[in-house]
């Protein structure tokens, strides 16, 4: 017998994505989309180099309990913890 992981302590929790109305993790992934656009990297001036990376993505889910559709978007981020803060 093959012992096989629980699949969900694996997974990175970025793509661990629960269900806003029932909490459950049983989702159908619909469409993803991302726009394309080109951010410039850059140094600041103690020399440090950041990516900005404004481009968005989203992702469209429906819940397999309880039907409930749901969108979720995300930008890239930079070490200096920018969009959160002026980085």
């Amino acid at each position: 017998m093959i012992d096989i992981p629980n699949i969900d302590a694996i997974k990175p929790p970025s793509i661990m994505i629960e269900c806003p109305e029932c909490k459950s993790k049983a989702l159908n992934i619909g469409t993803t989309s991302s726009t394309l656009a080109y951010y410039q990297p850059f140094t600041d001036d103690d020399g440090r180099l950041h990516h900005h990376d404004g481009n968005i993505t989203t992702s469209h889910y429906t819940c397999r309990k309880c039907e409930h559709s749901f969108t979720e978007s995300s930008t890239g981020s930079c070490w200096c913890g920018w969009p959160n803060n002026d980085g």
